[in-house]
């Protein structure tokens, strides 16, 4: 039996042994591993910290040369002062390019876009465009709409559908081409129901405020759009600029299942001011949705207050906080305050008295310090 125990006992110990030695190799290779991981990110950081820094001292040399070539006017004395062409448009000398012209007012600017034209920049933003990296293609594509390079719309929009999951490549490149006017690309663009732009609805919005072509007509275009965010991007521009030319079209959605499209239809009339949908705005106060019972008041009071007076008196006692708050800012607007006074409270509610005195205090308030 001895012999057999000391066996074990001696492939036991053997065992444990290498399970050890594997143990502390295992750690070694992980600490190894984690060494050079930390090299290798501290030299990226160090390799991105000096690309950043050589960016910002070209864009500071091409923007003190740049006002000097605003100042001097000419192309012959603009080039005495900017950087060489090779290097004025190169990757680099692009993008800081692209920096420099953002910061500028609207007059320099426009100087400066006109040298640059005559230094024949066009044909080397066409090269850069055919590069392979997106975050440079995202500089480029702006640079075209500030240059508003119209012939490079084409290019501009091959661009924005191929990179399909690159955010900053879709929104300035759409924006360049809503700066373009192109309204042929756009509305390719936006009908293509195989195309889903990534944009959120607040991009979108600056995209088609930055049009330069006919904006009703592009509106009108786009209110057929697959795309929901597009239609209420629209929408909502369309009652921000009151083109009421377009109330008819809008109203139809007013019957849309998608309760934001219903919202900002709705939104758009009473801006709009368009007294033909009152009645149909009227019936939303009874929508179940808040939100929809609180942007009907804000329309009716806005289309005619005092034809709708009961009508946001009654809104004034929603259950819901917010609808009380637009129907007691609306009712604080009415001429006759004192009858609306008396009409809430014979109502007898207390949130609805409540509500209406706070805004009317404030609004005396606010009156009182003008």
């Amino acid at each position: 039996m001895t012999v057999p125990v000391m066996l074990l006992a001696e492939a036991s110990y053997s065992v444990s042994l290498r399970f050890y030695e594997a143990v502390l190799l295992f750690i070694f290779l992980l600490f190894v591993s984690l060494m050079l991981l930390m090299v290798i990110l501290f030299g990226s950081h160090i390799s991105a910290m000096r690309k950043a820094a050589r960016r910002d001292r070209l864009r500071k040399n091409i923007e003190a040369a740049a006002r000097k070539a605003v100042s001097a006017g000419s192309r012959q004395k603009a080039e005495s002062v900017l950087p060489p062409k090779d290097e004025l448009f190169s990757r680099r000398g692009l993008a800081a390019l692209s920096d420099v012209l953002g910061s500028m007012d609207a007059s320099s600017a426009k100087t400066l876009r006109g040298i640059l034209l005559q230094m024949d920049c066009r044909t080397h933003l066409a090269e850069q465009l055919k590069s392979s990296n997106e975050d440079f293609l995202a500089e480029i594509v702006r640079l075209v709409g500030e240059l508003n390079l119209k012939e490079l719309d084409g290019e501009t929009a091959r661009i924005m559908t191929a990179a399909k999951d690159n955010i900053n490549v879709q929104y300035e490149a759409f924006f360049a081409l809503a700066r373009l006017g192109s309204y042929d690309h756009i509305v390719g663009i936006c009908m293509d129901e195989n195309f889903v732009q990534q944009l959120s609805f607040r991009s979108l919005q600056e995209v088609i405020d930055a049009y330069t072509g006919d904006k009703p007509a592009l509106y009108k275009r786009l209110l057929s759009s697959p795309d929901a965010y597009i239609v209420r991007a629209c929408i909502k521009r369309a009652g921000i600029e009151r083109i009421k030319n377009l109330a008819l079209d809008i109203e139809a959605f007013l019957d849309n299942p998608n309760f934001n499209v219903v919202i900002d239809a709705i939104l758009a009339l009473g801006a709009m001011r368009h007294n033909a949908a009152a009645e149909r705005i009227a019936g939303f106060l009874q929508n179940e949705r808040w939100e929809v019972r609180g942007a009907a008041v804000k329309a009716l009071a806005s289309i005619n207050l005092n034809a709708y007076t009961d009508s946001l008196i009654a809104a004034l006692r929603d259950s819901e906080w917010q609808v009380r708050y637009n129907a007691g800012s609306a009712l604080s607007r009415v001429k006759d305050i004192s009858s609306v006074r008396e009409k809430v409270a014979a109502t007898k509610d207390r949130f609805a008295v409540d509500m209406l005195g706070y805004i009317t205090e404030m609004a005396d308030i606010r009156r009182a310090k003008k």
